[in-house]
């Protein structure tokens, strides 16, 4: 099961003592982010997310390019299981991402998502503050850690799509505090929702927040350009 994650063991070499665990711990969380239904299933999207035929057109993404020097894109047969989770619940997804930092555990997935229906925006909106909350739930109860666990609002959200929530969790991985946070927001009639896993106590190489701004950043110009 945990082949999907076999990106990190090159990823992570060369680590100190301290770190030596990291390997493991890499692959547990990827594990439980791409590998498990939660990431799908925890999700309550409106009915016009539901797949009406294959997305053709290219689709704005977050890419290399939108991230620091070290991050490597995970590749395709490792985003596998996500897109299968998606399929599996008939979503109309765009596109599905992930990336990995080659000299620190930190692991961004995500996915974008178009409302086919003006009138379902709202709908998404309502719904869209406790999207992120549902998923880091999830996945701190298939490592185990959901008793006492303590959700953080993530701030500094200001200027990320129409409409924007995001929360994040400490967790103990194989003994090590691991933070993952998971945000969604709306711009326009495009989801995103992205999810982010670090060591705890380390500052990441890019914040959360700022992903969700530069993948913001290619949806605006997406929009801007349909006009």
């Amino acid at each position: 099961m945990l082949r999907h994650a076999q990106v990190f063991h090159l990823c992570l070499s060369g680590c100190d003592r301290s770190t030596i665990a990291r390997p493991v711990l890499a692959r547990q969380l990827y594990h439980a982010i791409a590998g498990q239904e939660p990431l799908v299933s925890t999700l309550s999207l409106p009915t016009s997310l539901i797949a009406q035929g294959r997305v053709t057109a290219a689709v704005p993404t977050l890419t290399l390019q939108d991230l620091p020097p070290g991050f490597e894109a995970i590749p395709e047969t490792q985003l596998a299981p996500i897109k299968e989770q998606f399929a599996r619940e008939n979503l109309n997804v765009e596109s599905v991402f992930g990336f990995s930092q080659t000299q620190s555990v930190q692991v961004i997935l995500g996915f974008t998502v178009r409302i086919a229906n003006e009138g379902d925006v709202a709908s998404f909106d309502r719904a869209l503050p406790n999207q992120p909350q549902l998923m880091v739930r999830s996945l701190a109860s298939y490592v185990g850690e959901e008793a006492n666990l303590q959700e953080i609002p993530l701030t500094r959200l200001e200027g990320i799509g129409n409409n924007v929530a995001g929360v994040g969790v400490q967790l103990n991985v194989e003994g090590l505090p691991t933070r993952i946070d998971a945000l969604s927001f709306r711009r326009d009639r495009r989801v995103a929702t992205i999810v982010v896993m670090y060591l705890d106590g380390e500052p990441p190489t890019i914040t959360t927040q700022d992903i969700a701004r530069r993948l913001d950043s290619r949806l605006t110009g997406a929009a801007s350009s349909r006009r």
